[in-house]
């Protein structure tokens, strides 16, 4: 999962203006930052190594320490102790956790194979980016939408309703982020530019 992981960061905002929305949004998504450090570290080895070449479906990629579950309730743990240090709120830091653990519960759903310590340890999730690339992009759109859906009907309990204009440009965002993808489920963005290259 890509886009949807950012929509999840709507919720917490919705509850607690004090804290900047980038906040949520880089806690919402810090495995995926992780992991492309790592990546680029060649800690996280990742296949192949131009995005050009790759497609949802055969990209190879090794997330042990970004993406697996014991790492990653490691990780939350940090994560809920440094938010307590910063803003001295014991909700806001499980709250920051619990973006953590559904980043990785998210991509059970829709993203690659994880396991609960490396391959050859339990594996979590169904790995639909291997074996339905399509059916997982369009599961995060929906993902995307029921988060949008939700903090618009918290914004508006708060007393804060938005106007229809700003509802229709955030579903749009995240569904459209979402299935903007679809292209490139089977096929790399060398094989279409090929293929589009070779029609016209």
């Amino acid at each position: 999962m890509i886009i949807g992981h950012y929509a999840a960061a709507l919720i917490p905002h919705s509850y607690f203006k004090k804290v900047p929305l980038w906040y949520f949004l880089v806690v919402a998504n810090l495995p995926d930052f992780l992991w492309m450090t790592l990546a680029l570290l060649g800690i996280e080895e990742t296949k192949p190594q131009h995005f050009w070449q790759a497609s949802f479906d055969r990209i190879q990629v090794q997330m042990l320490y970004s993406h697996d579950l014991l790492p990653g309730l490691f990780l939350a743990l940090v994560v809920a102790l440094l938010t307590f240090l910063f803003f001295k709120r014991g909700i806001i830091a499980l709250v920051s956790a619990a973006l953590i653990l559904l980043h990785h519960v998210a991509d059970w759903v829709s993203g690659f194979p994880h396991y609960w310590m490396g391959p050859g340890s339990l594996e979590l999730g169904w790995g639909l980016y291997y074996r339905e690339p399509y059916l997982a992009l369009v599961l995060e759109a929906l993902f995307a939408s029921a988060l949008v859906f939700l903090y618009l009907k918290l914004e508006a309990r708060h007393g804060r309703p938005k106007s229809r204009a700003y509802q229709l440009k955030l579903y749009l965002l995240f569904i459209l982020g979402s299935l903007m993808w679809l292209p490139t489920a089977r096929y790399s963005m060398s094989e279409l530019y090929q293929f589009f290259v070779s029609h016209t």
